[in-house]
């Protein structure tokens, strides 16, 4: 879809086909780089035709199987001229296509905007989407903190997604802060063909700032959700131990009684050898010895 501002125009083709991405001119000569899904994010500058792509990525999941639960993340790529600003992506995420329209149409009223002006406030805004993304991580885990003796099995498999997505965010906010700090650096060097505005300047500084953030929570999340992991293991290894001594109190006591009874089934004299009442003495001194052993066992874990 097309986005017609004042001075220029944007494109916006969010779930592109590979075929799309060859007719459209800006994106063929990035073509090498769109291909790949799985880039990182990275800022690439094109002096010969006085443009950039600055690839960034944003978590992804599929909301229909968990509400908070991430699968990954995906490439968003932005390649600006001064005339143009094209946006793609591979992903149908329903929040960041939301997200980018509402920007588009919000200033596409809004005179005297330029390419940049229009890339800094959706870097901006994604990162706050970032963020929010973040914050449905942090309510996950929260929610695993609880539990009663031991964590589920459910519970270990919610909590063993969340790593996986934590360190899929982590990943990816430390790669955009690289990028958008690769793009102030660059920012002289593109002063030639895109000058920077006192406002632009400034709201460059601000996304660095804002991802820089966003980075510091994503690191925060996964150190909180790593401390909970040590949690559960220590509390299923402290669990592993108990049911190991029950087994072995167990043991113990089921092998009193065969002990006893076969060394009074012995063919050797033995006492009360020939008293009806003999299985009575046996029966006492079984329970005897294997209360006794009970008492000594638990007096031995306790000290």
């Amino acid at each position: 879809m097309k986005y017609y501002f004042h001075k220029f125009k944007c494109t916006y083709v969010p779930n592109i086909s590979q075929a799309d991405l060859k007719k459209n001119e800006l994106a063929a000569i990035y073509l090498k780089y769109l291909e790949n899904s799985e880039i990182r994010p990275q800022f690439i500058f094109n002096p010969k035709i006085d443009s950039f792509l600055l690839i960034w990525r944003l978590p992804f999941h599929d909301r229909r199987r968990d509400l908070h639960t991430n699968q990954g993340t995906f490439p968003l790529f932005f390649i600006l001229t001064q005339q143009e600003l094209a946006i793609f992506s591979f992903e149908d995420s329903e929040e960041v296509d939301n997200i980018i329209r509402k920007q588009l149409y919000t200033l596409q009223r809004k005179k005297n905007k330029t390419t940049t002006f229009l890339l800094l406030r959706l870097l901006w805004v994604l990162n706050e989407y970032f963020i929010t993304e973040i914050d449905l991580q942090n309510r996950t885990r929260t929610k695993l903190e609880t539990f009663r003796k031991s964590p589920s099995r459910v519970q270990i498999k919610k909590l063993s997604n969340l790593s996986r997505s934590l360190i899929y965010l982590v990943t990816a906010a430390n790669n955009n802060l690289v990028a958008v700090q690769q793009l102030k650096l660059n920012s002289g060097s593109l002063s030639k063909f895109l000058p920077l505005n006192a406002l632009e300047k400034d709201y460059l500084k601000d996304v660095v700032s804002e991802t820089q953030q966003c980075q510091q929570v994503a690191n925060l999340a996964t150190q909180l959700a790593q401390e909970i992991t040590d949690s559960y293991n220590n509390i299923l290894n402290n669990s592993l131990s108990d049911a190991l001594t029950l087994l072995t109190i167990l043991s113990v006591i089921i092998g009193l009684p065969s002990l006893t009874f076969g060394f009074f089934g012995m063919k050797i004299y033995t006492p009360f050898e020939g008293s009806q009442t003999a299985w009575i003495f046996v029966l006492i001194s079984t329970l005897f010895l294997s209360l006794l052993i009970i008492f000594w066992i638990r007096w031995y874990v306790k000290k």
